[in-house]
């Protein structure tokens, strides 16, 4: 696990419970990752982490809202409201892919696979 990631986590660890989220840009900068793209370096870092399995074995429980920001559920009621969050969000997704299908179909357009 890189340094980077240690020190997230650990910021992480102080803020449990949604009413103690923190923002990408806040936990960059507490984190000490500078620059431009230090807000895309947090989530690309909990992002691998979540889907190479660092979190989970860690027993990390990570919740991260768009455009606002990720704190660690605090029970497992707040667990399951974030999954219910999350399926909405992945609902509304498929719903909004499938209307721009139906768009290009409706005007006689036809996708193209990319090779």
């Amino acid at each position: 696990m890189s340094p980077a990631l240690t020190h997230i986590i650990f910021i992480l660890l102080q803020h449990v419970g949604r009413e103690n989220l923190i923002s990408s840009r806040e936990l960059a900068d507490q984190a000490g990752i500078r620059g431009r793209s230090r807000t895309r370096v947090v989530r690309e870092l909990l992002s691998e982490a979540l889907h190479d399995g660092t979190l989970e074995e860690l027993e990390v429980p990570l919740c991260a809202i768009p455009g606002s920001g990720y704190f660690l559920a605090a029970d497992i009621e707040e667990a399951q409201a974030y999954s219910d969050f999350c399926s909405t969000l992945a609902t509304e997704a498929a719903r909004k892919s499938k209307a721009v299908i139906n768009l290009f179909r409706s005007l006689g357009l036809h996708l193209q696979k990319q090779p």
